[in-house]
């Protein structure tokens, strides 16, 4: 639906909680793109690709993410953090796709 595209574009860059499948794609799909050369970011394909789990994926981008903001001294979007902690793998609320 409409709605849920635009909120894939709105949040395709911090992330947030509760994303909906369309959202988490849109979301990982962006920091993997074939363009992206940041260091690390082979793995987070091959997590994508061969392991499986959005939720997981998604939880390793917001941690990179939020560390490069850190080291470059660079606010961090509440949105990013807020993400970071619901998909953080190890918190058993967190049902995998």
């Amino acid at each position: 639906n409409d709605e849920e595209v635009l909120m894939a574009i709105k949040y395709h860059t911090t992330g947030r909680q509760q994303m909906t499948k369309t959202e988490k794609l849109i979301f990982i799909a962006d920091y993997i793109e074939p363009g992206r050369t940041i260091p690390g970011v082979d793995d987070i394909r091959d997590m994508a690709y061969n392991q499986g789990s959005l939720d997981k994926t998604i939880y390793e981008i917001s941690k990179r993410t939020v560390l490069f903001l850190i080291q470059k001294d660079i606010t961090v979007y509440n949105k990013t953090i807020d993400c970071l902690n619901y998909y953080n793998y190890s918190d058993e609320r967190i049902k995998d796709d």
